[in-house]
């Protein structure tokens, strides 16, 4: 009976250590992410302040079936309604 008890206690300890260290390492993951998250703004900010990368615009590519204008996403142009 000794030895049961003792097997149970020390997987409740294992437990309870596991319990521990995610909790004291959901910290350091949030940062993480955090910073990946800023990372990836600063990339973003960067490529739309040197005009790189617009995502309301489609620079006359054709892509929107528009007139290459800046009528937002979406932008179809003078493209009829059907009736």
């Amino acid at each position: 009976m000794k030895i049961k008890s003792q097997s149970a206690v020390e997987y409740a300890v294992l437990i309870a250590v596991l319990v521990a260290a995610i909790v004291g390492m959901n910290l350091y993951v949030r940062r993480s992410i955090n910073a990946n998250l800023k990372g990836t703004e600063e990339q973003i900010n960067a490529l739309d302040a040197a005009g790189a990368w617009n995502f309301y615009t489609s620079g006359g590519d054709g892509g929107d079936g528009g007139d290459g204008g800046d009528d937002g996403p979406g932008d179809h142009g003078d493209t009829p309604l059907p009736q």
